[in-house]
This record gives structure tokens, C-alpha cells and sequence, in this order.
């Protein structure tokens, strides 16, 4: 039963990538073509809309400024970006800034990008299952069977586990969204409240 479903599962995969493929590379075809037709200077990306946003996100990133904070929490929080949440949180707080500002704004970037990672598995669970292959969609669906709620929060508590991409695979499989509130968010508190004792107690600046 279970390899005829993977079966199934990943043909349509392949005919879902095909068509994205088809896209994907049409449009690039298609942005190539504009820039080169119509913007044929280079430093025409630099000072451009997208390109003066994503220079200041960069920058204050790399300040660990408290806007850059919540950039890290909103953009880290992600599921198809991956970024270090707890040493970028670790770095804000050796600039020196407010430990509870710092803490406050990253619960509540984290907050707002996990529940867009559950809400994109969950609406989108077609679409979502066709870009995960079928082994480990079933693996850790299997997983998460098997082991439950420790599983979930092991994942949750170890520092630089996938939370995100959990966060979103249990939207695809439609998981009770109380209990994983619930864990995500006790889970970055307690992980927060252990950064900022080892930064009082063992301070190292970056």
C-alpha cells in the first residue's frame, strides 16, 4: 500500500516539477531578455527599487541592529531560507542592545514566520508535497507518528535543527495548530532565556 502511494506521489511530483521547470526557466528567458533589451546598464539592479531594499536588509543584518533582529526572525524564520536563528540572535546581543527589546522582537518575528510556514504547508499542501520527494515526506511523517510530541520538540529545542521546515511539513499533514503553537513558541522562549544567561554569565563577542 505504502509503495504504491510513493509511487503515485512521485509521478505527479514529476509532472508538477516539469511544469515549474517549464516556467521557472521561461521566466528567466523572459527577465534576461528585458535587461538585456532595456537595461543594458549594470549598476541598474544596484540602484534600483529591489536592489536599495535588499542593501539595507543586508546592512542591518549585519549590524545585528534591532530592525536587523527582526529581519533574521522574519527572513530566518522561513522554511526555503536557511539561516543560524540562535547564533544571529546570540551576535545581536553582544552589540550591546536591550536583552528584552531583542527578545520581544525576535518572538514575534518568529511567530509571524512560523505561522507563514504552517499556513503555506497547510493551503498549499498539493503543491507542497509535489517539491518534497516522496522518502522523506513519508519518512518523517513516519517519524512524527511514531515518536509524537518528542520528536516534535527534540526538533524544536536542539539549536540549528530544521524547525522551520517541520513547522511547514506539519502544515501539510494539517497537524493540530494549538500544540504546535504551543511547542514552537514555548520551545524559541526557553532557547532565548539560555542565550541570554550564556551571554550574561560566558559573554563572547563575535
Amino acid at each position: 500500500m505504502l509503495k504504491n502511494q510513493i509511487k503515485e506521489y512521485n509521478r505527479h511530483r514529476k509532472k508538477m516539477s516539469g511544469i515549474m521547470l517549464t516556467l521557472i526557466i521561461s521566466a528567466l528567458i523572459t527577465l534576461i531578455s528585458v535587461y538585456i533589451v532595456f537595461f543594458k546598464d549594470p549598476n541598474f539592479f544596484e540602484n534600483s527599487v529591489a536592489g536599495i531594499i535588499i542593501a539595507h536588509v543586508a546592512t542591518e543584518i549585519s549590524a545585528s541592529s534591532y530592525i536587523g533582529t527582526a529581519y533574521i526572525a522574519l527572513i530566518g524564520g522561513l522554511f526555503f531560507i536557511f539561516l543560524p536563528l540562535e547564533l544571529l540572535f546570540y551576535k545581536a546581543l553582544a552589540t550591546g542592545g536591550s536583552a528584552a527589546l531583542l527578545f520581544l522582537i525576535f518572538i514575534i518575528g518568529v511567530i509571524i514566520s512560523y505561522s507563514l510556514d504552517y499556513i503555506i504547508g497547510e493551503h498549499f499542501s498539493g503543491i507542497s508535497r509535489k517539491l518534497v520527494s516522496p522518502k522523506k515526506f513519508y519518512k518523517l511523517k513516519s517519524f512524527i507518528n511514531k515518536h509524537g510530541k518528542a520528536a516534535i520538540l527534540v526538533i524544536y529545542l536542539v539549536p540549528l535543527m530544521p524547525s522551520q521546515l517541520m513547522t511547514f511539513m506539519l502544515g501539510v499533514f494539517r497537524y493540530d495548530k494549538t500544540r504546535l503553537f504551543v511547542f514552537f513558541i514555548c520551545s524559541w522562549i526557553l532557547k532565548l532565556y539560555l542565550l541570554i544567561m550564556l551571554y550574561v554569565y560566558l559573554p563572547f563577542r563575535f
